[in-house]
């Protein structure tokens, strides 16, 4: 689903839905501050000049960033399960780069308060503070944007899609287990251990460990053959996905 189709969306309004959680959940109380200290310039008659150099507005910014990279990884979660994936790796590493912004325009506004820097630098260091959250804002939005249409495409028929995305996942996952404990099963096979200096209790410990060693690798043979059988039936290639009413869609994508 791309972005125009979500937007112009008829019926339950995804897009209202996720610009109210967005505005409510993420934005309202950052921006609270700035209003109040708004109205009650305006209502002292003070000069809006100085606004923009209101350590609130950096505030705000850093609470977008740390927002946005939290919301990000969920996104990279639902979405990827390779950590290294460079497409929404990127995303997080800009938004670091934001937040690193947002702290450095911080330190020097406060500083120019204190008089260690010229006031000379007013207009930029408020410039800068004015730009930062805007671009927080729209990182947010964008995230939070990019989430609704990723669960709304859910809903319209990728449930089977997701749950084999996350299958596969944990299939690689298990995988490189596997091959974690078949790189030590080698290791094991040509290494040489020294004497214990108690035989007794080292030949217990090694019988228990060996015999628990064994269980678990008869438990991996027959979890491997039930999940070799049940995916040549069900996630085998052309395997028709079966339709499922709205009620049990939407009981799915609760477990899924």
């Amino acid at each position: 689903m791309d972005l125009k189709s979500w937007l112009l969306k008829e019926g339950e309004g995804p897009a209202f839905k996720v610009l109210a959680t967005w505005f409510f959940g993420d934005v309202v109380f950052a921006v609270i501050p700035l209003g109040v200290m708004a109205l009650l310039t305006g209502l002292l008659g003070r000069d809006f000049r100085e606004f923009p150099l209101l350590k609130e507005w950096s505030f705000a910014t850093i609470i977008f960033c740390g927002v946005s990279i939290r919301q990000m990884m969920k996104l990279k979660i639902r979405v990827q399960h390779d950590p290294r994936h460079y497409t929404l790796d990127t995303g997080v590493q800009v938004i670091v780069v934001e937040l690193i912004a947002a702290v450095l325009v911080l330190a020097l506004v406060i500083l120019m308060e204190m008089g260690a820097i010229p006031r000379s630098l007013t207009n930029f260091l408020g410039e800068a503070q004015l730009g930062l959250f805007a671009v927080g804002l729209v990182t947010s939005l964008s995230i939070a944007i990019g989430i609704g249409i990723e669960r709304s495409g859910v809903r319209e028929g990728l449930l089977k899609a997701r749950a084999l995305r996350h299958l596969a996942g944990g299939l690689g996952e298990a995988g490189d287990a596997l091959g974690s404990v078949l790189y030590r099963l080698e290791r094991m096979a040509t290494a040489r251990y020294p004497a214990p200096s108690d035989a007794i209790y080292s030949r217990i410990e090694e019988e228990r460990l060996s015999m628990e060693v064994l269980n678990q690798v008869r438990r991996a043979e027959e979890l491997i053959v039930s999940v070799r059988t049940i995916t040549d039936s069900v996630v085998a290639p052309g395997a028709a996905t079966p339709r499922n009413d709205e009620g049990r869609g939407a009981a799915s994508l609760g477990t899924c």
